[in-house]
């Protein structure tokens, strides 16, 4: 062991790395494995990073009194509010304008968010700040988007050409899955990626 005092050797019954197991698997030597073999496990344990992101908000969010699970989101994100559990109003800090510390959990960096297409590693601060509150928004508001059938019924079946005997099995079956959802020229791409997000999440719903 080195320390002030130089280097010099520390005998006990038990030694603890209080190290990321990652930097662990680097600082194993022949000797250390010829004393505990055991140690040659840490490096085949695969290791994913989590990360943390603050939502200050302007009003209090308390979904529920703990964690909140966003299953399926492409971040595998996870959040709390933490207002609720502080004896302090959030608002007596700062300017007062902050209601709720929005507390969100990143636990997946490789797959592609739903705003950019991007996997988080690849986003800059600010992007994978709007997808993960895009993937947030698509779990939470789960019925903010309106949708119906586009063609209903099938042209074929409208009033100018009804009363025929025409059975167009392809049409019918393409009508019936077909949908309208919000869309004109003006929308901004928030309002694009959280129709997107929403439609996304409702297919793995129904997927399983």
């Amino acid at each position: 062991m080195r320390d002030r005092r130089g280097l010099h050797t520390v005998t006990a019954d038990w030694f603890i790395a209080a190290i990321p197991l990652e930097r662990m698997a680097r600082l194993l030597t022949p000797d250390m494995l010829t004393a505990d073999s055991h140690l040659e496990g840490i490096k085949k344990l695969k290791t994913d990073w989590m990360s943390g992101l603050q939502f200050y908000l302007r009003e209090p969010l308390s979904l529920t009194n703990g964690h909140v699970n966003y299953v399926n989101s492409p971040f595998a994100l996870t959040s709390i509010s933490q207002a609720q559990f502080w004896k302090r109003d959030l608002s007596s800090y700062g300017d007062g304008t902050v209601k709720e510390s929005f507390s969100t959990i990143i636990s997946d960096w490789v797959t592609p968010g739903i705003v950019y297409g991007k996997a988080a590693r690849d986003c800059t601060p600010r992007e994978i700040a709007a997808d993960a509150w895009a993937q947030i928004k698509a779990h939470l508001n789960d019925n903010g988007v309106e949708s119906k059938a586009y063609f209903d019924p099938p042209i074929h079946r409208q009033p100018p050409y009804a009363g025929g005997d025409d059975h167009l099995p392809v049409t019918e079956e393409a009508a019936d899955r077909t949908l309208i959802v919000p869309y004109f020229s003006q929308m901004s791409r928030e309002q694009v990626a959280r129709v997107a997000a929403v439609l996304k999440g409702a297919l793995a719903r129904v997927r399983g």
